[in-house]
């Protein structure tokens, strides 16, 4: 994927001719390549247990090239990336009788930063306050593992426990005078979670359905060199 980005800033002046404005004008190139290969095994163990397994190997090659309009070279003008990572998948599940079965589940996952938030040119948003890209920003990766009862095959009730490395959010923080918004590797985040979910048959021709979810976050991390520790809980309901 090739993804290019111009940003030019101009002003009117009396002659009704725009001016552009070198300082706040740049192109921004980004290129990525993944490169994907997965490997999958499945087997009906005997009448109560089967299991799945699989891993998925992704090697990425990344690109990130800025061209300011002013002719101005950044550390972070340019920034190469090459890396290899592999994401293994499980599951076993268990018929324990007629209405009631057990599946525990396991997967590794990547978010990868969009180029928006790579751009490390900065835009000014007013005179003390600037937005600007991190051409060092890594890509965020989870582990997840779940254990979800199922009852009369409609009543789903799941446990689930996260664990996100290098999660990414947007930091507002200062230099100078001046405010900047970027989006940073701030911390390590845990995600407990509560999810119980069932199919409403109110008529034959009436299909509703219901959800209750809990949520428990815990945030480790830093911003500008100092420590953050942040517990969050989140509860709430769905029906259709």
């Amino acid at each position: 994927v090739t993804t290019k980005n111009t940003f030019d800033f101009f002003n009117d002046n009396a002659s009704g001719v725009p001016v552009k404005i070198l300082d706040k004008s740049n192109n921004f190139t980004y290129k990525e390549n993944v490169n994907a290969g997965y490997v999958n095994y499945q087997r009906q163990l005997n009448e109560k247990w089967s299991l799945q397994a699989g891993v998925r190997a992704e090697q990425t090659n990344s690109d990130g090239n800025l061209t300011r309009a002013d002719g101005t070279v950044q550390a972070d003008n340019r920034v190469k990336k090459s890396y290899l990572n592999l994401f293994p998948s499980a599951a076993v599940t268990w018929v324990v009788d007629k209405k009631n079965s057990l599946n525990l589940t396991f997967s590794r996952r990547i978010d990868r930063p969009t180029y928006q938030d790579l751009n490390p040119f900065e835009n000014k948003l007013d005179e003390l306050t600037y937005e600007e890209g991190n051409a060092f920003l890594r890509p965020q990766y989870t582990n997840s593992v779940e254990l979800t009862h199922t009852f009369m095959g409609f009543i789903n009730t799941t446990a689930g426990y996260s664990h996100v490395k290098d999660y990414a959010t947007q930091v507002t923080d200062t230099t100078g005078n001046a405010t900047y918004i970027q989006q940073q590797n701030l911390a390590t985040q845990q995600i407990i979670s509560f999810n119980i979910g069932a199919p409403l048959p109110i008529k034959k021709w009436w299909n509703g359905y219901a959800n209750i979810y809990y949520n428990y976050q815990m945030f480790d991390g830093a911003v500008g060199g100092k420590g953050v520790k942040l517990n969050i809980s989140s509860y709430g309901a769905y029906m259709q």
